[in-house]
């Protein structure tokens, strides 16, 4: 068996479990809502929305994910509000926070679609990047043949 034979016998393992892989979105969802994954996109949209530079953001973020955990709190339950304290507590400087700020920061669906790169997650990405390696996957198998 050659390293072709490997590759092939290994895309056809892949495609099996790929195509009879179940996605428990529910779980996925649950285990995302109680999750701080959104401290950097928090930290970019602060910086992107104000007159903070992304030290100054981290810093925040830092501190407020710290209060958070202490309190026993979750992501959903992050207001305006607490930014503002939190930034003027550690840096002794006010900052103009919104819900819709938040929101775009801590919700998922909006952080994937924002990320809109090469090789991202967003659904048109990953899309595009699916449709490519079928089409790659089908020239390699045809050519193994």
């Amino acid at each position: 068996m050659d390293s072709l034979d490997v590759v092939k016998n290994s895309i056809e393992v892949l495609d099996v479990v790929i195509g009879t892989l179940k996605v428990n979105t529910v779980h996925m969802a649950e285990a995302l809502a109680g999750s701080y994954a959104f401290a950097v996109d928090l930290a970019e949209r602060l910086t992107e929305e104000t007159d903070f530079s992304f030290r100054e953001t981290h810093i925040i973020v830092g501190n407020l994910i710290r209060e958070m955990l202490s309190r026993g709190m979750k992501p959903k339950d992050l207001k305006p509000e607490m930014v503002c304290s939190v930034a003027e507590k550690v840096l002794g400087k006010k900052i103009a926070v919104n819900d819709t700020l938040i929101k775009g920061a801590i919700d998922p669906d909006i952080i994937l679609e924002l990320r809109k790169s090469v090789g991202g997650p967003s659904q048109e990405e990953v899309k595009r990047m699916i449709k490519t390696r079928r089409k790659f996957s089908k020239n390699m198998s045809e050519s193994c043949d």
